[in-house]
């Protein structure tokens, strides 16, 4: 693909999904901000992995999720070259990013 198309095709497709977004705006149903955190976790293969795994599934996002911060957003690579995971939390807002470590 040449750098001219992929360029094209790109600004097409968000001149889209604003367009889409627009009439929500305009009617006062627009998307409630939130503050994103991305936090990313150096693990080692195996064991290490699994243990994280278990805790994120049976105590860290429980626990996120009764304070408000849902959906919560695992990811790794799909490569299965690293072990490394990606956790994504959407806060409500500035305060309740900047108070989430105490209220857990």
């Amino acid at each position: 693909m040449q750098r001219r198309d992929f360029l094209g095709t790109t600004c097409l497709a968000g001149a889209a999904a604003l367009g889409a977004m627009a009439p929500a705006a305009l009617a006062g149903d627009a998307p409630k901000k939130q503050c994103l955190e991305l936090r990313l976790y150096r693990l080692d293969a195996g064991a290490m992995r699994e243990r994280f795994e278990k805790f994120l599934a049976e105590a860290a996002i429980p626990a996120w999720n009764r304070i408000g911060v849902k959906p919560v957003g695992v990811f790794g690579a799909a490569d299965g070259k690293t072990a490394d995971l990606y956790v994504l939390l959407p806060h409500e807002s500035a305060e309740a990013f900047a108070t989430s470590a105490q209220r857990v």
